[in-house]
Formats: C-alpha cells, sequence, structure tokens
C-alpha cells in the first residue's frame, strides 16, 4: 500500500500507520542513527518503554536488536511496565554485569526510591512459586500459615488438574470450575491416573484436601468434618504437614 509522507495527502503515513506502526518505525530510525554512530562504543542508550503497541513478533525482535547493542556499547538502560518483556532481555546476561531496579514508594513520607528487585521471582508462575511455598513450609513448619498453606495446596491442585487432565475437564462452565467439580469430572470419567494408582484412593485424598481448605460463602454448609476425619480448626501441625506430603506426592507421583 502507498502511503504519502505529506499529511495533505490521502493515505498519509499518519492516518494509515497504526501505532504499533509508528512505534517501530521510530524505534528502526533511532537504531538507524545508532548504528552507524563511530562513537557507539562511549555511549549510554536509554529505552523508555520501547515495547508501546509493539505485537509479539515486534517485541521479540526488539529484544534481540537490544541484545545486540548490548555487546557494542558503554552501557544500556531500559525503562518498561513489562516485566516479562526486561526478563527476556536479562537472559544470557551475566548477572554481575546487570541490575533490576524499581521504584518503590512511601505513601507515608510521600517519597520514593529506588530499589534491587528479583526479576525471576517476579515472573515466575504462581503454581511454582507455591510449591517452593509448601516446600519451605515442610522445613519450618509453622501452624500460624495453616490458613495461607491449606489455600496454597488448593490452588496447586486446581491448577495442576486443569493442566494435566484439559480435555477431560474444559467442558466446565468457567463459573463452576471449583475444585470440587474437578474431582467430580475426574471421578465421573475414570480418569486414568499414573503408576496404576488406584483411582479411589487419589479420588479420596483430593476430597479430603478440597474439604479441610474450601472456603464455604454465605449460605453454603460446612464440609462435615467428622466423615472426612479431619477437621482444619483443631489441626495438628503433624497433621498438617502430613497433607503438604500428600499434596506434593500427589503432583509428583499420582496424578
Amino acid at each position: 500500500m502507498y502511503c504519502s509522507r505529506s499529511t495533505n495527502q490521502p493515505n498519509s503515513a499518519k492516518e494509515c500507520f497504526s501505532e504499533g506502526d509508528k512505534s517501530t518505525i521510530a524505534l528502526a530510525f533511532f537504531l538507524s542513527k545508532v548504528d552507524i554512530d563511530p562513537q557507539l562504543s562511549q555511549k549510554i542508550l536509554i529505552f523508555d518503554d520501547p515495547l508501546s503497541s509493539l505485537d509479539r513478533n515486534r517485541r521479540l525482535t526488539t529484544v534481540k536488536l537490544i541484545k545486540d547493542l548490548y555487546s557494542q556499547i558503554k552501557q544500556v538502560i531500559v525503562l518498561s511496565h513489562n516485566e516479562y518483556f526486561l526478563s527476556d532481555l536479562s537472559k544470557g546476561i551475566d548477572r554481575g554485569d546487570k541490575r533490576t531496579l524499581r521504584i518503590s514508594e512511601n505513601f507515608l513520607t510521600d517519597s520514593s526510591k529506588l530499589e534491587p528487585i528479583d526479576l525471576d521471582a517476579l515472573v515466575e508462575i504462581d503454581y511454582f512459586r507455591h510449591i517452593k511455598e509448601l516446600e519451605k513450609f515442610l522445613q519450618n513448619a509453622d501452624i500460624n500459615q495453616k490458613d495461607r498453606i491449606l489455600g496454597l495446596m488448593r490452588n496447586i491442585l486446581e491448577a495442576h488438574i486443569c493442566f494435566k487432565f484439559y480435555r477431560q475437564t474444559i467442558a466446565i462452565p468457567e463459573n463452576s470450575r471449583t475444585f470440587g467439580r474437578l474431582i467430580d469430572e475426574l471421578e465421573n470419567q475414570n480418569v486414568v491416573f499414573r503408576n496404576d494408582t488406584i483411582p479411589s484412593s487419589i479420588i479420596s485424598k483430593l476430597r479430603l484436601i478440597n474439604g479441610v481448605s474450601c472456603k464455604p460463602h454465605h449460605g453454603e454448609p460446612e464440609p462435615n468434618y467428622r466423615a472426612l476425619g479431619c477437621d482444619p480448626e483443631v489441626m495438628s501441625i503433624r497433621e498438617l504437614a502430613d497433607l503438604v506430603r500428600d499434596t506434593l506426592e500427589l503432583i509428583d507421583d499420582k496424578l
């Protein structure tokens, strides 16, 4: 398609290009100037949110272009609201050659400061982060963390079932996709689990964890803790640790 540089002509670049196109062209012109700079190795480049309005392919290309510049230039500073872009950008760069900082605001003193941040932890998927929390709990168990630990167990198992048994559970409406409904679907479809594990033993364990970890909404009955054989209100630290181990065993070896 023909585009005119004049804003007074039909099909002007101003009207034809998307915001992503305009950002890409502006970045391309800038990088072209940088490429021919005879003093490039002495320069410090600052990229302020270079991903604005860019699609996935252009974002990946931008990452590559900035990383290519990194080896030719004195210093590169990248400002962005997109932590995943920054994570991609930092991969392959030695830890000693990079620093990741963020602005932290103090509303009591109406001030802000730059502070280090762990970018890997920031972009880590909740599923993996929650598993690490359960592992840390087993190393230093604290009954005061009971409610959070029970919630993490529930979140991990829900996410694991939704991923591992995607085809078996995809028909469940989003607003009905509770942990209990997922367990029902596994049982109703006679799902085959790993290592020829007896399905009823896994379903029973899942129902136990579902029961002790659920938070009934207003008007809903509480689970029958007597039938479950475990009451979260009087649960011991040993019982909680056993459930954590059961959760990790389910995702590691049984489900």
